[in-house]
């Protein structure tokens, strides 16, 4: 079954709660939302990015109605800004910010909707501006194999995939895993490819800080007692990973282990979503609000710019804008659908 499927079945049997002014909302915001997204799928990437960031804002009308309590589940303004940093047109360099509450936004008391909808999902809020290029990069849904972006800024951080290490036989066992802390390897740190190499703890440890902060707690494993450098380990990916200890956390505690990498999208697939701005992780979907928040604006202030950067035959960045688009038609329904249940 698809997503809009899932979706519009619960229009006729939303989550409890969801009655009376609550539930006209939710059914006339996920219709406007749907239609909005076909709308998208019919157009090319020159118009493609306003009905998109519509239709997840719509989307988000109904998370609200959903999960908001009494009294602050009507959204009202983007509570967005967009805007070039000084003297520069880069598309990727455009920042990204909260925008303080209108005076007649406060005098509704209703949350904006990128405030209301990271609320309703438990999502971070956002704290200060972050620039396009970093919100890209930190999007779970853009890594290869498509097609990347150029000259990426290396403080434009990547999701950081995570494993858990495999232990022999002999000890697969309940008793020998609760004496454990936890330990994952963890790739998408600089290291030499060289599974003999040695790697320095230090660097390394600082690089996973840098991604996320919350880290400043974690080991590196050592390969034997008294040894300063990281000890590595195969995965199920082919490569051969640092491996890190989060003292203080069980190997069996999937709740801890969930909040430190969780599972995306409920494929196998483990994130360590980075801080953008040093501080800030907001969930995946509220990534994507504020990419297809960023696209459009430039797209509608600034259309010489955004056509410009679409010509295949003189802008590097067209393609991945391209795939960008349309990876955003076959995971926005799924992101939405599991945050409206």
């Amino acid at each position: 079954m698809s997503a809009w499927q899932s979706i519009r079945i619960l229009r006729a049997r939303p989550p409890a709660g969801v009655t009376d002014e609550r539930q006209a909302v939710f059914v006339s915001a996920l219709e406007q939302s749907e239609q909005l997204m076909r709308a998208a799928h019919d157009v090319g990437p020159a118009a493609r990015p306003l009905p998109l960031f519509y239709a997840l804002s719509q989307a988000g009308r109904a998370i609200a109605a959903a999960h908001l309590p009494d009294g602050g589940w009507r959204l009202a303004g983007h509570g967005l800004t967009c805007r070039p940093p000084h003297g520069r047109t880069d598309l990727l360099r455009r920042v990204v910010g909260p925008q303080q509450a209108s005076a007649k936004t406060l005098a509704l008391s209703r949350p904006s909707s990128f405030a209301g909808v990271s609320n309703a999902i438990g999502s971070q809020p956002l704290s200060g501006d972050i620039e396009l290029g970093a919100v890209w990069f930190g999007v779970p849904d853009l890594v290869e194999p498509l097609p990347q972006m150029p000259d990426r800024d290396l403080t434009w951080r990547r999701p950081l995939r995570v494993f858990s290490p495999c232990w022999d036989e002999d000890d697969a066992n309940p008793a020998f895993f609760a004496s454990q802390r936890l330990e994952l390897l963890v790739s998408g740190l600089p290291i030499d490819p060289d599974a003999n190499a040695m790697l320095d703890a230090d660097p390394l440890l600082a690089e996973l800080i840098d991604h996320d902060p919350s880290s400043s707690g974690v080991h590196a494993v050592p390969p034997a007692r008294g040894m300063t450098n990281v000890q590595r380990r195969w995965a199920p990916n082919r490569e051969c990973l640092p491996t890190f200890c989060w003292p203080g956390v069980q190997a069996l505690d999937e709740a801890a282990l969930e909040r430190i990498a969780p599972d995306y999208r409920a494929r196998g697939q483990r994130l360590m979503l980075p801080r953008l701005n040093g501080k800030d992780a907001p969930a995946p979907l509220m990534l994507w609000w504020l990419l297809l928040f960023g696209l459009p604006s430039v797209a509608r202030y600034d259309p010489e710019l955004w056509v410009a950067v679409l010509d295949v035959n003189t802008s590097e960045q067209a393609v991945p804008l391209e795939a960008a688009l349309d990876e955003a038609l076959d995971v926005l329904p799924e992101l939405i659908l599991t945050a409206l249940t």
